[in-house]
C-alpha cells in the first residue's frame, strides 16, 4: 500500500497541474472510447394500500414507492477501478456526468489517475 503526506500529494498535484496545461489541447481532441452498463432492478409489484391497524395507516398508500423493473444506465470504469487503490476508489465515487468523461478521455491519452483526476476536475472543484 502506498502511504502518501499531503505535503508530497501537494507536490504531485502541482507537477500534474503542469503537466496537464501542457496537454490540454490535445486531451481535449482525444475522442474516447467509452463503455456504458445497464442494470435491471426489478422492484416486484405495487402493494397498492398499506395495513390498517388501530386507526393508523402503515406502509405504502397507492403511487407511493418504487415498482416494476427499472433501468440504470451507467458508465463502466471498472478497468480503471479494479487497479485504483482505496482513496482512488473514493475518488471515482465522486465523478459524475462530463467529469466521468473527461477522467476517460485523460486515461486513454495516457495520463496517470492524479493526472486524469486533475484535468477531470478543473481547480476550483477539484476533489484531489
Amino acid at each position: 500500500m502506498r502511504v502518501v503526506t499531503t505535503e508530497a500529494m501537494g507536490v504531485e498535484i502541482a507537477t500534474a497541474r503542469v503537466h496537464v496545461m501542457d496537454v490540454h489541447e490535445q486531451v481535449t481532441t482525444h475522442e474516447p472510447t467509452i463503455k456504458y452498463v445497464e442494470k435491471v432492478v426489478d422492484w416486484g409489484i405495487p402493494k397498492r394500500q398499506g395495513k390498517r391497524g388501530g386507526g393508523m395507516v402503515v406502509g405504502v398508500m397507492g403511487a407511493g414507492g418504487l415498482s416494476g423493473k427499472k433501468v440504470y444506465r451507467g458508465m463502466d470504469l471498472s478497468e480503471y477501478f479494479e487497479v485504483a487503490t482505496d482513496e482512488e476508489k473514493v475518488q471515482f465515487r465522486l465523478l459524475a456526468g462530463g467529469a466521468a468523461v473527461n477522467y476517460v478521455r485523460a486515461r486513454q491519452f495516457g495520463l496517470t489517475h492524479v493526472e486524469a483526476m486533475v484535468y477531470a476536475k478543473p481547480k476550483e472543484n477539484s476533489i484531489i
